[in-house]
């Protein structure tokens, strides 16, 4: 994704936003490489890094008190899941097919604009 299409993702809060950008790199880098062991690296870390960044996510919503962090909380249950189908799919056969990983970028496309943004317009009230 280049910096242009990422300004409407951007949620104001640099850690969140540089962790979102970082999400969307690993999955353009899924989708575009051709070489087997970087592929699993990329999965490995895109696993990896997206169940550090719900767990912190999750704990700054559960402390801000944020009302709707229950579904919010499903959302990334979803897409981990989509993340681990991924995987096991790549691990079947050493590839993933395109419309997987582009399936999992608009997940977390859409998980930015209804989720995340639902929690930064909590955040940032007046």
């Amino acid at each position: 994704m280049n910096l242009e299409s990422f300004k409407h993702y951007r949620t104001g809060i640099p850690a969140i936003d540089t962790e979102h950008w970082w999400l969307f790199h690993l999955v353009d880098r899924a989708i575009a490489t051709k070489d087997r062991d970087e592929l699993e690296y990329v999965l490995g870390k895109l696993c990896a890094d997206w169940s550090r960044h719900v767990a912190i996510e999750e704990s700054v919503m559960s402390e801000a008190g944020f009302p709707y962090l229950e579904p919010h909380v499903l959302d990334h249950g979803s897409i981990s899941q989509a993340l681990a189908s991924v995987r096991c799919a790549f691990t079947a056969d050493g590839t993933i097919p395109d419309w997987r990983a582009h399936a999992l970028e608009d997940l977390i496309r859409n998980h930015i604009d209804h989720y995340d943004m639902q929690y930064i317009d909590y955040i940032f009230k007046p």
